[in-house]
């Protein structure tokens, strides 16, 4: 890691300020550019059509109309192969089936931002794009570079699998322009979070509970791997679906309610894993279609992460400015090797040798090589020339044999 301070760190309480204040306002990436909004839904199989599907859009437009993504888990119950298509309206549609004892699964990409996916690519139950937007446009989507995983956790002992599938999927996406593109990972993971909520109005009643404390572990495990975090909490629910269930949605964030004759008991299984910093707000709406499930919203970041090489050897320009810059850190502070390195990387950058590459390496050659190379410049004679060209190409070579051995 490595940055840039174009000179706003040149006195020891200004770079101590830095340290010492919102590292948010100066970051060796891009800032975020915009917000998107992200979203998640549980069909169940209700949308079986094309029509149910393009009127659950025409929905989901009018409620929330910055959407970029929709990830959809149980379609509908037709068990053919994957295939992409266009909504009426202009959407495009990745449909999945990861196969017998699975519900299709699809990615629903705007229309303003379908020319923006690099790939997709389905894996068992899970699936994801790659947006990729290098430059601005107007009237679409910022400059930025996120990879979307739609997940859905199997039940039982194989959500191990479930997770592999998502981990295949998003190395797989970062094979191309997706290396350092973000990871928002989001669906029904069917890892019960609800208990871990202080408002809990269960907490008593441990039957028939998704929760379980390894499947928990292994989740989590798996966001660390990926280097997110589990988004335990929405900030906000809209609304609150129809029947016994509708009280305890009031007071508590659940995403999911038993119908009919299902046994159990509500569960909060739609969330979102990534990286914290990147969510300004996630909700939960029940209001958008009739299902088990609630629409799961989210707001986040879009950015633009370019990819920085820090320097290997470090030669300052000056050694006691970059002294007190160092004596002015507060080192005991960091709790991390990772941000130590972050802020000797910024007095690097700060207080770095400005000489071109050119500069660098005549210093390192041997006094009497730069002195051939001096005379050579500055003789007119062409005979003259020829010669010193020569005894500089014995001596650079001499030079060379002599590093190598």
């Amino acid at each position: 890691m490595s940055f840039n301070a174009a000179g706003a760190l040149g006195t020891n309480d200004s770079l101590h300020a830095f340290v010492a204040g919102d590292r948010r306002s100066m970051c060796a990436r891009p800032h975020a550019r915009g917000t998107v909004t992200l979203l998640s839904f549980n069909a169940g199989g209700s949308l079986n059509c094309t029509e149910a599907l393009h009127s659950f859009v025409v929905q989901v437009s009018t409620k929330h109309p910055d959407w970029v993504v929709c990830c959809v888990q149980e379609l509908d119950f037709v068990q053919s192969s994957s295939k992409e298509f266009e909504l009426v309206d202009g959407h495009k549609v990745f449909r999945h089936w990861p196969g017998v004892g699975s519900r299709p699964m699809c990615m629903i990409i705007h229309r303003l931002y379908r020319d923006f996916v690099v790939r997709s690519f389905w894996h068992g139950r899970a699936g994801g794009i790659h947006l990729f937007n290098p430059s601005l446009a107007p009237r679409t989507l910022d400059q930025c570079s996120m990879i979307v995983l739609n997940v859905h956790g199997a039940h039982g002992d194989d959500l191990g699998e479930s997770l592999f599938d998502a981990t295949t999927v998003m190395r797989t996406l970062r094979r191309r322009k997706g290396s350092t593109a973000d990871v928002f990972a989001l669906g029904d993971f069917n890892v019960d979070l609800l208990p871990l909520q202080a408002c809990d109005p269960f907490c008593d009643d441990g039957g028939g509970r998704h929760y379980n404390p390894h499947r928990l572990q292994l989740l989590r495990s798996w966001a660390d791997s990926l280097n997110v975090c589990v988004c335990e909490q929405p900030t906000q629910v809209i609304g609150v679906p129809g029947g016994i269930w509708s009280e305890y949605c009031v007071g508590a964030p659940i995403s999911r309610i038993p119908l009919g004759e299902q046994e159990g008991l509500p569960s909060l299984l739609d969330y979102i894993c990534c990286n914290p910093c990147l969510i300004d707000s996630s909700f939960l709406d029940w209001t958008i279609f009739e299902s088990d499930h609630a629409l799961l919203a989210v707001n986040a970041k879009s950015r633009f992460n370019v990819k920085v090489r820090p320097k290997k050897t470090w030669n300052p320009d000056s050694l006691d400015t970059c002294i007190d810059a160092l004596q002015a850190l507060d080192l005991f502070r960091l709790k991390s090797v990772i941000a130590l390195e972050s802020q000797l990387h910024i007095v690097q950058s700060a207080y770095g040798c400005r000489k071109t590459c050119k500069e660098r390496r005549q210093l390192r050659m041997p006094l009497d090589l730069r002195t051939l190379y001096a005379r050579k410049q500055l003789t007119t004679d062409e005979e003259d020339k020829r010669n010193l060209v020569r005894l500089i190409r014995a001596r650079r070579t001499a030079w060379i044999m002599q590093l190598i051995a």
